[in-house]
C-alpha cells in the first residue's frame, strides 16, 4: 500500500502546482485508489483457502437449488423446442 500512498502524495502535489481543478484531482486519486485495491484483491482472491471456501459455497448453493436448477432447464428446452 505504500506504493499506492506515493502515488497519490505525488498526484497531490503535482496538481497543486500545475493548479489542477478539483475534479481532475478527485478523478486522478480516485483512479490511483483503485488501481491498489485492485491489485490488492486479486491477490487476495487467488488465495488457495479463498479459492476453497467459494467453490464450497457454489457446490452447496448447486446441491441446494439443484431440483429449482433442473426443472428451469427443462422448461427452457420446452420453450426452444
Amino acid at each position: 500500500m505504500s506504493e499506492l500512498q506515493e502515488v497519490i502524495q505525488q498526484e497531490i502535489q503535482d496538481a497543486a502546482r500545475s493548479s489542477v481543478s478539483s475534479t481532475v484531482l478527485t478523478g486522478s486519486v480516485a483512479t490511483a485508489t483503485a488501481v491498489g485495491l485492485s491489485q490488492s484483491v486479486r491477490g487476495v482472491l487467488k488465495h488457495p483457502l479463498v479459492m476453497f471456501g467459494v467453490g464450497m459455497a457454489i457446490g452447496f448453493a448447486l446441491h441446494k437449488y439443484r431440483k429449482n436448477i433442473i426443472s428451469c432447464v427443462k422448461q427452457d428446452e420446452i420453450h426452444r423446442a
